[in-house]
C-alpha cells in the first residue's frame, strides 16, 4: 500500500481539512462506485490503479480525529508487542526442547474425548475391489429401475394428453 500525504488525501478525495468523517466517507462512497473496474468496463488496470489511489486516500484519512488516531496508533504497537513476546517465547520454549507455552499439551490415553483406534490391519485389497463391483452393480440396477419408472410416466403422460 503506498502512503499518501494527507493534503494529498484530501485532494484525491476532493473534501477539506475542515470536513467532518461522515463527509469523508461519503465521498470515498461515491469516488469507489464511480471508479470500479468492474463498473467503468474499459481499461481495467487503469481503473484499479485509480481504485487503489482512492483507496489509500481513504485509508490515510481514516482516523480524521486525532485522537482517534492516538488510540489506534496505541492498540497497534500494544498488539505488534504481544505478538513479539508470544513469538520470544515460542521460540525460547522450542530451543528448551518443550512445548511451547501456547500449544495445548499432547492429549494422554485416559483423557476423555480421545477417539482410540484398535490395532487393525487393513482390508486386503481384492476384499475392496470386490466391494466397489457390488456397488457399482447395485447401482447399475437402481439406473435401471430409474429409467423403467421413467419410461412409464412418460407413456402415462402421453396417454392422459391424448
Amino acid at each position: 500500500m503506498t502512503r499518501i500525504a494527507p493534503q494529498q488525501a484530501y485532494t484525491v478525495l476532493g473534501v477539506t481539512p475542515e470536513d467532518d468523517f461522515a463527509t469523508i466517507r461519503k465521498a470515498w462512497v461515491r469516488l469507489v462506485k464511480a471508479n470500479h473496474p468492474d463498473a467503468l468496463g474499459g481499461d481495467i488496470d487503469t481503473a484499479t490503479r485509480r481504485l487503489s489511489r482512492i483507496n489509500d486516500a481513504y485509508d490515510s484519512l481514516r482516523w480524521h480525529n486525532p485522537q482517534k488516531l492516538r488510540i489506534h496508533q496505541a492498540r497497534e504497537a500494544q498488539r505488534r508487542q504481544e505478538a513479539r513476546a508470544t513469538r520470544t517465547r515460542q521460540v525460547d520454549a522450542l530451543r528448551a526442547g518443550r512445548p511451547t507455552p501456547d500449544t495445548p499439551p499432547p492429549p494422554s490415553q485416559g483423557d476423555v474425548g480421545v477417539a482410540k483406534t484398535p490395532n487393525r490391519q487393513a482390508p486386503p485389497l481384492a476384499a475392496l475391489q470386490g466391494a466397489g463391483n457390488r456397488l457399482a452393480e447395485q447401482a447399475r440396477r437402481k439406473y435401471g429401475e430409474v429409467q423403467e419408472i421413467c419410461e412409464t410416466a412418460t407413456q402415462a403422460v402421453m396417454i392422459r394428453s391424448a
